[in-house]
């Protein structure tokens, strides 16, 4: 019975982490969308949905899409604590790789009480970033805002720092440790390329070239030199 429960606490959070992400820019997140992010059918999707609305952790409105309710946000952001406190401990205390904690998080984020939480946060000194450099929501549920612009976005000549890369990936963060390209980073946008092919950076004085799918992960802030 409990590991059934859990399965479903589990099943719940994949499904709100999901829109979450997808909301990003946007106020309802077509089902259709969901169901791929997930791997699933739409007809699936639609089901638990439909759930979740009687459980008032969402809204769905017919050929719009879905959207969190305030209840949802809260309870979705203490399972990004989770998973953002445990990528911490894995690369601070464990020497975890920075590209492999996203994945192992994901794993671990899913079966840790509140109280363990809350330890593992005053064992890391109360961290405001993953390593990753996205905010670690609060413990009643909050997030800070965090002001940045996608690297895809800007023009050539552009000097910027890297802030975040959200939403990650294994295969995105493993690209970006192979250059360098990490929060803190600096670098100069030489050649922005076409949409959907490769761009090019400088850091460090070095030449390095990145897909055009990983750069809109990467969220910078523009140095003064680009203001």
């Amino acid at each position: 019975m409990e590991v059934q429960r859990g399965l479903q606490t589990e099943n719940t959070e994949m499904y709100l982490k999901a829109i979450r992400e997808l909301a990003a820019g946007r106020r309802f997140v077509p089902v259709t969308s969901l169901a791929k992010s997930l791997g699933i059918s739409t007809v699936s999707a639609s089901e638990k949905v439909g759930r979740l609305q009687d459980m008032g952790i969402l809204i769905h409105r017919p050929y719009k899409g879905v959207r969190l309710t305030e209840i949802g946000k809260q309870r979705v952001n203490l399972v990004v604590r989770r998973h953002r406190l445990w990528e911490r401990f894995l690369v601070d205390e464990l020497g975890v790789p920075w590209s492999q904690a996203h994945d192992l998080a994901c794993q671990l984020e899913h079966i840790s009480a509140s109280i363990l939480t809350e330890h593992l946060a005053r064992r890391l000194g109360q961290p405001e970033q993953c390593p990753h450099g996205n905010p670690i929501p609060s413990e009643a549920g909050v997030t800070a805002k965090s002001e940045d612009v996608d690297l895809a976005s800007l023009p050539a000549g552009s000097r910027a720092v890297v802030r975040r890369i959200y939403p990650e990936s294994a295969e995105v963060l493993a690209e970006l440790e192979a250059i360098g390209l990490m929060p803190g980073q600096a670098f100069i946008l030489t050649d922005p390329g076409q949409q959907g092919g490769m761009q090019t950076l400088r850091i460090g004085g070095e030449q390095r070239h990145l897909h055009h799918s990983t750069a809109v992960r990467v969220r910078v802030y523009l140095t003064e030199e680009s203001a």
